[in-house]
């Protein structure tokens, strides 16, 4: 885009969610902060953003979902992550004119399930934002940006297969040739915070009550990059799932039941609640699916407002593959 807008425009984008394939807590930091070390992987499992974009007397943004329980479960003001990062974005680039933005917001990615829905929502934005001024800034300078968002923020603008150092903003590419298929299962009523997770953590790493969970950050990476299924599932692991798990038998539980449907593997993805099974193909998800929705029609799509309603099992359950790249602009038009 050059100078100024002749008229408005409209940009679609898809933004893919991340698992943590391993999650490790090495120490506390002076800021509060931990230092961790984890394996981020992006998968099929997208929000899509239709934005528009036009001159304005001053900068604002309006953000829209469709569906009623949405909108009481995400703030639409200037405190949700696709505000701060349009508010950002301007502010480091100080355009001469003022914008504003229109953003319906179609959210497929579970909210509160540490898939970094809301992050990868900002990157979204960051990437079409940049595009749309004519990339003025790199990718490592989005990511720069990105960081003072969210820790999560910089891999989402990234995609791929990536080790997550420092808070997670520190990233260094992995090479994947390994194809990984997942069923992401979420207790709908379960929220867990993450910084009562960390502390959980730190109390019970003091009282020696929590032995760390075998992980290997090598081992998963030399897996991917040899294609070696064994030693990549033989290599996950996350510390917080004993400490989750104690406080919430239920979802040890769903872990279990997930396990016993023949899955290759079964983990927390950060601080959960959400489950990531490793299966063999969406066949086997479908599969195990149906089993554990009671569910017979393959096409059937779990969540809504109506099958909430209707009290059929409570979980969001989806179906996804990793992927290699982070958010898509899908077009860009001139209205």
């Amino acid at each position: 885009m050059n100078r100024t807008f002749a008229k408005s425009k409209t940009a679609i984008v898809r933004a893919p969610a991340k698992v943590n394939l391993t999650f490790d807590i090495l120490s506390l930091r002076n800021d509060g902060f931990h230092d961790i070390e984890t394996v981020f992987q992006a998968i099929s499992l997208e929000d899509e953003l239709n934005i528009e974009i036009q001159e304005c007397d001053s900068n604002e943004i309006e953000i829209r979902v469709g569906e009623a329980i949405l909108r009481k479960l995400i703030p639409l003001d200037r405190t949700n992550l696709i505000a701060r990062a349009f508010d950002a974005f301007l502010g480091r680039l100080a355009p001469a004119r003022k914008y504003k933005a229109v953003v319906d917001l179609d959210k497929r990615i579970p909210i509160g399930a540490g898939l970094a829905g809301g992050s990868t929502d900002a990157a979204a934005m960051l990437i079409v934002l940049n595009e749309l001024f004519g990339n003025k800034f790199s990718l490592e300078e989005l990511m720069e940006l990105g960081a003072q968002l969210g820790s999560d923020v910089p891999f989402c603008l990234m995609g791929g297969t990536a080790v997550g150092r420092g808070r997670g903003e520190l990233l260094e590419r992995i090479g994947r040739n390994l194809e990984l298929s997942f069923c992401i299962v979420k207790p709908l009523k379960l929220a867990v915070s993450t910084p009562w997770a960390f502390k959980k953590y730190d109390e019970n790493l003091a009282e020696s009550k929590t032995a760390k969970p075998p992980l290997s950050l090598a081992g998963v990476r030399a897996g991917l990059e040899n294609a070696d299924l064994e030693l990549t599932l033989s290599s996950l692991g996350n510390v917080f799932q004993p400490v989750i798990f104690d406080a919430h038998p239920e979802l040890k539980k769903l872990h279990a039941d997930l396990l016993s449907q023949g899955v290759f593997a079964c983990h927390m993805t950060g601080s959960g609640p959400t489950l990531f099974a490793i299966s063999s193909g969406r066949e086997m998800g479908h599969h195990i699916r149906r089993h554990m929705l009671k569910d017979d029609e393959i096409g059937y799509y779990y969540g809504t407002e109506e099958v909430i309603r209707e009290a059929h099992p409570p979980l969001d359950f989806r179906l996804a593959e990793a992927v290699s790249y982070g958010p898509r602009v899908l077009s860009i038009s001139e209205n």
